[in-house]
This record gives structure tokens, sequence and C-alpha cells, in this order.
């Protein structure tokens, strides 16, 4: 029989005392993403550490007196507990029916999260130079392909009007390395029982393999699906915007009702077959909890050197749970979301005040209440500022740029709102010249023809209408957007607005 390395060594290793909690976190994260990258449900055959913190925090999904006893707390939603819901999103306002949401859910918290890592390209650089290191306020369009009530159900006749993910759109499978981890805990496992003859690290592998592998088959046997309003057939667009603080921009939403309504209201939902008990997700915590009594009373028994096997199975599992929690779960459901949605264009631009990206905002949209769309993002109600949004609402209506030429006859205002006035008027002039350089949407109807017509990501080329000054410019869209040069030299109170 080989001679059991360290057999006769007085140094005393007991790692039963940190193997449930030893990486729980990272245990939990990586456990987390099975929902999201669903090769896992089958690759989770390994030893891991941190049993005690995952199964307290799935103790807390069972609904029963019995489970809430075991795992006294709380009880969470799964989606919320693996942080597939539960964010909040910036305030909506839709600009054609009024609808004002103050605060919008977790499929809008991913659109504008997106939104934010978008990048701007230098001709997107509107009134700026691209050597000025001042601050800019950004608008981002999304605009969506024309995507009905009708697309939905034919996703998935059986779960509409909520919208179940198939399963090609997640990520496609990288089971090698989780391959390599497996393998190198069979080969401790069996090291341990065939050549140490050490039964009682051979059994604390092993039942952690078994533990953890139906960990990730019981959980990730839920289905991901998007919970939705259905809407009705013939509801207008639903084009509205997205409105944060200047450092977070504005974000221009264009779609129909049912797409974005999905964004604003909707969210995604794990469906298991046992809800609302989850009954099958009490036992597997109940398992991972038994895990670690067993692995508690198994390892003191092991010799030296069975100890070290079991500890490096932990090593090798924590590094490559290390790495699966180290994947931006938020991307990965982005992802998700942005197939669903069938891949909308998002294209960023950067203005140099929040006052031009806010007349940008209303020249674009053209909504029907031009002035309450200016006054949710403008609060200011001083003569200056509504003088200002007066003429704003004008020149949309009128689809002129903003005039400034009777300023000095306005006997209301004194010379220092006459100075401010104008170069507020600078901004609203920015923003109409952009708006026309860009090609903007028909003023007088808003339409998808534009979005649904064209494949996403490519360039939008919507026709022009003659003796429309404001839609004249839409025949160079497909022109990269022009950079704006404009002498920005002293309005008085001018660096505030």
């Amino acid at each position: 029989m080989m001679k059991i390395p360290l057999a006769n060594s007085s140094f005393k290793l007991d790692a039963s005392g940190i193997a449930g909690f030893l990486g729980g976190e990272e245990s939990f994260a990586a456990m987390s993403s099975v929902q999201l990258l669903r090769w896992r449900q089958g690759l989770g055959w390994y030893n891991f550490p941190g049993s005690v913190v995952v199964a307290r925090k799935y103790g807390t999904i069972p609904r029963s007196p019995f489970w809430n006893g075991v795992f006294p707390g709380e009880n969470v939603d799964p989606a919320t507990l693996l942080g597939l819901d539960g964010k909040t999103g910036p305030k909506y306002m839709a600009v054609q029916s009024g609808t004002l949401l103050k605060t919008t859910g977790h499929l809008a918290h991913l659109i504008a999260s997106h939104c934010k890592d978008v990048e701007i390209p230098p001709d997107h650089l509107v009134g700026i130079e691209p050597s000025s290191s001042a601050p800019r306020v950004s608008v981002t369009i999304v605009e969506f392909r024309d995507f009905t009530e009708n697309d939905f159900k034919k996703m998935d006749e059986e779960s509409y009007p909520n919208c179940k993910i198939p399963v090609a759109y997640f990520q496609q499978s990288n089971w090698r390395l989780a391959t390599i981890v497996i393998i190198l805990n069979i080969v401790a496992a069996f090291a341990a029982r065939f050549f140490l003859s050490d039964w009682f690290t051979f059994s604390a592998i092993v039942v952690g393999m078994l533990c953890n592998g139906a960990s990730c088959v019981v959980l990730g046997s839920g289905s991901l699906r998007i919970d939705r309003r259905q809407t009705l057939p013939d509801s207008p667009p639903a084009d509205g915007l997205f409105s944060g603080s200047e450092s977070e921009g504005i974000i221009l939403l264009k779609g129909s009702e049912a797409i974005i309504s999905t964004i604003t209201r909707g969210k995604f939902h794990l469906n298991y077959p046992d809800e609302p008990k989850y009954h099958t997700i009490g036992a597997i915590s109940l398992a991972l909890t038994t895990q670690f009594l067993a692995q508690l009373f198994l390892l003191p028994q092991a010799p030296l050197i069975g100890q070290i096997l079991f500890l490096s199975t932990f090593i090798i599992s924590w590094a490559y749970n290390a790495y699966l929690a180290s994947m931006d779960r938020e991307q990965l459901q982005f992802e998700l979301l942005n197939k669903v949605v069938m891949e909308p264009k998002f294209s960023k631009y950067a203005f140099p005040k929040w006052t031009s990206a806010v007349a940008a905002s209303a020249f674009y949209l053209k909504p029907n209440d031009p002035r309450r769309v200016l006054d949710e993002l403008i609060p200011n109600n001083t003569p200056v500022w509504n003088e200002w949004k007066d003429r704003v609402v004008g020149a949309i209506n009128e689809k002129q740029d903003p005039q400034e030429d009777d300023i000095a006859s306005n006997v209301l205002l004194d010379e220092k709102e006459k100075g401010l006035l104008k170069g507020l008027l600078v901004q609203a002039s920015i923003a109409y010249r952009w708006c026309i350089d860009r090609g903007d949407p028909d003023p007088t109807h808003p339409s998808q023809s534009d979005v649904s017509s064209t494949p996403p990501g490519s360039s939008h080329g919507p026709r022009a209408v003659e003796g429309d000054p404001l839609l004249e410019g839409r025949a160079t869209s497909e022109k990269s957007e022009k950079h704006f040069s404009i002498d920005f030299s002293s309005p008085v109170g001018y660096s505030d607005l």
C-alpha cells in the first residue's frame, strides 16, 4: 500500500471551520449567474465554498411556515434576489399622450445605464469645440423598430402578453473552463479515495460537488421572461424621454406604445414550476446547509494530506466563482433585452448647456404640448424663462429658428434680463439647427415608418418635404452631423444656462 504523505506530521489543518463561509459572496454571485448563462445549469458539479451563505440567501425565496422557520427573514422574489429586478429607472414623460411616470422600472434602468456608456463621436459635438474641456450635456436618441403587440404574441403565444425570452438569445456556452474545474475536483476526490484510502476527504468533496450541481440544476430550471402589459392595437406612438440630472443627460425614445410601455413598465420575472411556494428552492437551500454540517463532521477526521486536497478544491472553485462573479450581470441583462426589442439604434450627442439639450429634445420629439415638456425639464418660472419658453414653443409650432431680433423692444425685461434671454435663444438656435442638420422626424405627425423601415444600426434616410424649412434638412440625414461653431461672447448670466 502507498505510504500516505504527511501521515506522521503533528501539524493540524482543520478546514471545516471555513468550509461554509469562505468565499460565500463569490459563490452566491456565481450561482446567481445561472439564469443569464444558461449553459451553467448543467456545469455546476464541483465542490464550492460558502454553502451556508448561499443557503441563507436562497432560503428567503420559499414561502411557507416551514421554510420561514428554517430560514427566517423577509421573503424575496427570485428575480429581485438574483439582481434581475429591483433597480429604479429615470423619470419618463410621453410627449404625445402626456403620460408622466415619476419612476420607471428595472428595464428602463438597463436602457439608461447603457446610454451612459454610448460614446459620442467627434462629429456629434453640437456647439462645442472638440478641444474644449467644458462640461457637456448629452442627448441620446434611442430609435426602436416598429415592434407591435402581434410581434410579442408571435414570439411566444403561450406566455402572451408576457414575453418568454428564447433560449437562442442567451450567451453561448463557455463549457471548457467549467469542465476543467469539474475534472480537477473529480481528480482530487479519486486521489483521496484510491491513493490515500481516505473516505472522509472523498466524501466531503463529493458531497460538495453533488449539492452545488443540484443547486445549479434547480435554480437554472426557471424560465426568464418579461412581464408586460398588453396595449391597444391602435395606440399612438409612445415617443417620450427619460430625464435625470445634467450629468446623466436626456434620453429620447422613439417607438411604438407596445415596445416603450414594455421598457417603462415591464420587468424580468423568473417562472419556476412550483411558484409561488418554491419548495424545490427550499429543499436545495436545506441541502446546502446539510453540506456544511457534513463537511464540518468529515474533515476533522481526515488526514492532513486529505485536508490539503479538500482545500485545493476550494481554492480552484473559489477562483472560478470569482471569475463568474466578475462578469457584468447588468450588461448580460441588457444584451438579452436588446435582442428582445430587436436591437434599437443608439445615437448620442453632446450639447454645451442643459438649455440647448432641452430645446433639442423639444424640437426633435415635437410634443403635442411643448410648453409642458419645457416646464418639466426646466421648472424655472421667471419672466426671462417664460419668455424663452414661449419663443421656443412658437418656433416649434411655426417650424422656424427662434427669433431674437425684437428683444430690445421688450419692455417687461431690463437690460440684464434681455442679455440673458439673448443667450438662452442662442442655445435654442443651436438646437434648432442641429435638428435640421441631422434630419428630424415629421413635426406634424410622429410616425414609426422611418424607424421600422430601417434595419437596426443603419443610417436613417427619411423623405424630405418641400417648402418646410425644418424638414428639408432630412435629405442630409445620412451625412455626418456638422460641427457648430458659435460665438458665445458674454451674454449676461450665460455661464449658468
